[in-house]
């Protein structure tokens, strides 16, 4: 079989090269810590029927039915661009939608752009109700990768009156 392997390049410095080996060996031997190409999704519990929405809810906004895609129910959940491994806690065990917190799968290069265009081709929405919706999606799509986002930095809320 195809054996993974966790990569780390060293820094030079003896201390944090030693301390990060033992600490991905650590991660690597942890029953909680899967390496795999496989998104949330993918280990989420929810059924998936259509996988469309035709409302935008906030997670306050109601309290999501355990049985069904969060996608479908309206809730912004970022499990088809987060990488699994997580155990996928936060769909299955606390009805809350995925937050993107484990970063995207090797696969996709942008974890923001691609749930921002993942989501607005799922909706059963226009652009501009969609927009009246999601105020900052660069902060909402990147909550944890803006730093390495293909938006290039912070961009001046204008707006004429």
């Amino acid at each position: 079989g195809e054996q993974k392997v966790l990569a780390f390049a060293g820094t030079g410095n003896e201390t944090i090269d030693n301390t990060m080996s033992l600490l991905l060996t650590k991660l690597k031997a942890s029953k909680h810590f899967k390496f795999a190409q496989a998104s949330v999704c993918s280990q989420c519990d929810r059924k998936i029927v259509d996988k469309t929405y035709s409302e935008v809810k906030r997670d306050f906004e109601g309290i999501a039915n355990k049985e069904v895609c969060f996608l479908e129910e309206g809730y912004i959940c970022m499990g088809p661009v987060t990488k699994a491994g997580c155990g996928t806690v936060c769909p299955n065990n606390a009805n809350a939608p995925c937050l993107g917190c484990y970063g995207a799968p090797e696969n996709i290069k942008d974890q923001g752009a691609k749930m921002l265009a993942t989501y607005a081709s799922l909706a059963k929405l226009s652009p501009e109700e969609l927009t009246e919706k999601i105020l900052d999606p660069a902060g909402l799509f990147n909550r944890f990768t803006l730093a390495a986002s293909t938006f290039g930095g912070r961009v001046e809320d204008t707006k004429e009156e």
